[in-house]
């Protein structure tokens, strides 16, 4: 959660004094659980309290990353916020649906999958927001991520023994919907694949668990926005790809993290340096060195004001 302060060892101190026994606890400590310990004194002690409450609007990607889902690194936790834009939605998405994500494969997906459906994970999640984490940046589905489906990709995904993509999507242009390919009958389904093929789809189709899976899979795609028939948004180059920018000094109206998962979602790479390829620099109160060198190369500088006004102007309110 990226709380100034806390270190390991003061983590190990929390948890071995007892004070500390899942995440959401340290969203419940007080002054005089902390003040007598080792290391703490009044001043840390309100300057840790003070980290911790100013932790509690993480951006989506900073939490998702933060839940220390296995093999979900930062990267990750950034595509499947910009990608399904809602807590609820990454939570809840199948495995088949979490493959249509850029570079999610399907081991990964299940392990997303197994994480959101442990129940001590969901006690956890449920209790961080008891204790008043506002997550933010959640909104629609991604453009690009709701675009990205099709019957025949979907089918494809399903891993029927001996059908590739190319049967796939005979079978998509065949019979037009998954129900018409689990319920094509034998002269149908040769009509579309080769006997050893059609056999495969037919005997797959015939396990109650396969169809149950298909059709719960295809379900989520329509509530999601996404189903091949879901009506498309139309998808734009990112305004920013391609550009470096700079984040410096303080900002006051979001944390670093959001500033910068905003500049992202827009295609911009943010550095943690200045050099004369960087487009432009976001420059906060306390802004120091990185500022100087900004206006020494004779780079665009925005103050917080003008950047907020900047991200209206591309949809992105603050």
């Amino acid at each position: 959660m990226d709380i100034e302060g806390l270190g390991d060892k003061s983590v190990e101190q929390l948890v071995d004094e007892g004070l500390v026994s899942s995440p959401a606890d340290l969203y419940a400590l007080k002054f005089d659980d902390i003040v007598d310990l080792e290391g703490f004194a009044e001043l840390s002690s309100n300057k840790l309290l003070s980290a911790i409450e100013d932790s509690k609007q993480p951006s989506l990607a900073r939490f998702i990353y933060a839940l220390g889902i296995p093999d979900v690194g930062e990267e990750t936790a950034k595509v499947l916020a910009r990608s399904l834009g809602s807590l609820e939605r990454v939570q809840q998405a199948l495995p088949q649906v979490l493959t249509y994500l850029p570079d999610v494969g399907l081991e990964v997906a299940h392990e997303i999958h197994s994480f959101f459906e442990d129940a001590h994970n969901q006690q956890v999640i449920e209790e961080l927001l008891k204790h008043g984490l506002q997550i933010q940046d959640q909104g629609e589905l991604g453009a690009e991520f709701s675009a990205s489906t099709t019957l025949g990709g979907f089918l494809d995904k399903l891993h029927i023994p001996s059908v590739g993509p190319g049967g796939a999507q005979k079978l998509a242009d065949k019979f037009g919907s998954l129900e018409a390919v689990m319920n094509a009958d034998w002269l149908d389904m040769r009509q579309a694949l080769p006997e050893k093929q059609a056999n495969s789809v037919r005997e797959f189709f015939a396990v109650e668990e396969n169809r149950q899976r298909s059709l719960t899979a295809e379900a989520q795609l329509a509530d999601f926005g996404m189903h091949w028939q879901s009506e498309k948004k139309v998808v734009e180059g990112l305004p920013l790809a391609g550009q470096t920018w700079v984040l410096t000094g303080s900002l006051e109206l979001m944390s670093r993290d959001i500033a910068k998962d905003k500049l992202e979602s827009l295609g911009a790479k943010v550095a943690g340096s200045v050099s004369a390829k960087t487009h432009c620099v976001v420059a906060g109160p306390g802004a120091g060195s990185k500022l100087t060198k900004a206006n020494e190369l004779g780079l665009k500088v925005l103050d917080e004001e003008a950047f907020v006004v900047f991200l209206s102007k591309h949809g992105i309110t603050v």
